[in-house]
């Protein structure tokens, strides 16, 4: 089975009605009247009534035990499929969350931007918000050259975020991710790395990390450390279709690496969602159904590279799913976007998650058709309980007891000697009856499982 955000919705099935007691009621007297007319009719004539006479009497309350076993038994094996189809529909919402709740922990961030305490201005923390709309922003770097701006910002990167790099680098070396637009930016980084006396890195990628590291291949795998260098600098300053200089730097780990540096507070961010402009609205209300966090406790989403209908629909979508959450439009505040924006939003939140500021969420533009939206929390929604299997046995238990008392009983009224009532022949009617049902109840969950399965992979 494949997992996806867009996985078939299995329906519930209809419950099913217990039998009327007036069924019970009238199957009872009916077999009584029969029951007793037929033991007058064919007892002897002049016969005085013996034990016999009583056993024939009694065999039509026998027969309605059994044929009630038999109806009970019948609707409790359909009640029992629909359990454990309920059951199924439980556990396919755990692996669905299981799946949808995958996430990395950031255990650092670093932001560089033209405009300092971006995250904290724009929630109204801390003095004004920044507007910058339509602008091409400069980074005051030191040097000349655009490589030696460049070694300047992986620097103002890095530092901060040296502490957590040889902390989970000790444990497992890290994957450098650098992205940006500089010609010797990796000979940079690697003096930087050096002089900063970080652990050596096991790879350096210069593409981007596609989604966000929660897919990783065989060829590719995923590393327990993953270190993303994203910044882009102007290249001429009259360049117009320049954008603003900026640089984001996180540090990615997994659980167990978390879980061996002790941290007890972690931020993690969330599998991402990738949606068409046009099911923007969509998609949201798909991933709040994920489980990842309670998106009563959302308070900020962050916008970036959006064009004016996604912006529009983002802002609706966000209006109806968390009323309570503000829209805070990056571009706006730091001029034209480029690429590293979306890392750039990413850090941000994260900023603010650590600053107890709720959840948050991410819109970024991929491409002029696509966006991506992923949450960022520090609280994810715990997993669901499961539940068990059931296998009908208290009226099919009744049944595998009765028959061969019930056999006995006739076998006695029709013939001077119980050749049958042998102690060891009802005790094996009784655990070979048992047997039987229990594995029809096991035949039919498996029955269920396999048609639940088959519409969740989309064959019925």
């Amino acid at each position: 089975m494949r997992y996806s955000w867009t996985m078939v919705e299995v329906p519930v099935k209809t419950p099913t009605k217990n039998h009327s007691p007036w069924l019970f009621v009238v199957l009872f007297v009916v077999l009584q009247i029969l029951g007793i007319v037929l033991c007058l009719i064919t007892w002897p004539e002049g016969k005085a009534p013996d034990i016999l006479f009583w056993i024939r009497l009694l065999m039509p309350t026998m027969a309605w035990i059994m044929v009630s076993c038999i109806l009970l038994g019948r609707i409790e094996m359909h009640q029992m499929m629909e359990k454990n189809w309920r059951c199924l529909r439980q556990q396919y919402a755990i692996y669905r969350q299981n799946w949808a709740q995958l996430h990395w922990v950031v255990s650092a961030v670093a932001v560089v931007t033209p405009e300092a305490d971006v995250a904290e201005r724009l929630l109204g923390l801390e003095g004004a918000r920044p507007e910058n709309p339509g602008k091409n922003l400069s980074l005051p770097l030191d040097g000349d050259g655009n490589g030696d701006r460049c070694a300047t910002l992986l620097m103002q990167l890095l530092s901060p975020l040296a502490e957590a790099i040889r902390a989970a680098g000790n444990i497992s070396p890290p994957r450098v991710y650098l992205l940006g637009n500089a010609i010797d930016d990796e000979a940079a980084l690697a003096l930087i790395w050096k002089e900063l006396d970080l652990p050596r890195y096991q790879d350096l990628l210069k593409s981007p990390p596609d989604p966000f590291l929660f897919d990783g291949t065989h060829q590719n795998p995923s590393k327990p450390c993953n270190v993303i260098l994203s910044y882009q600098l102007q290249e001429r300053a009259d360049d117009a279709s320049n954008c603003s200089e900026l640089g984001a730097g996180l540090v990615f780990i997994t659980d167990e690496v978390a879980n061996m540096l002790k941290m007890k507070v972690r931020t993690v961010i969330m599998r991402p969602i990738e949606s068409e402009t046009e099911m923007l609205g969509e998609s949201l209300r798909t991933l709040s159904q994920g489980r990842q966090t309670d998106w009563t406790a959302l308070r900020h989403t962050w916008i970036s590279r959006l064009g004016k209908p996604a912006r529009n629909a983002a802002r609706a979508a966000v209006h109806e799913l968390a009323p309570n959450a503000a829209l805070h439009d990056v571009d706006h505040a730091l001029g034209k976007a480029g690429e590293s924006n979306g890392w750039l939003q990413q850090a941000l939140a994260v900023q603010m998650v650590k600053h107890g500021q709720g959840d948050q969420l991410v819109i970024s533009s991929r491409d002029a058709d696509n966006v991506t939206c992923n949450l960022l929390t520090a609280k994810p929604l715990p997993p669901l309980a499961q539940a068990g299997y059931v296998v009908p046995l208290s009226n099919y238990l009744c049944l595998a007891f009765f028959v061969p008392i019930s056999v006995w009983f006739v076998n006695d009224a029709l013939q001077d000697e119980a050749t049958i009532a042998s102690p060891l022949i009802m005790l094996g009617l009784s655990l070979g009856t048992m047997v039987f049902l229990m594995l029809v109840g096991i035949l039919f969950t498996h029955l269920t499982a396999r048609d639940f399965w088959r519409k969740v992979d989309g064959l019925d």
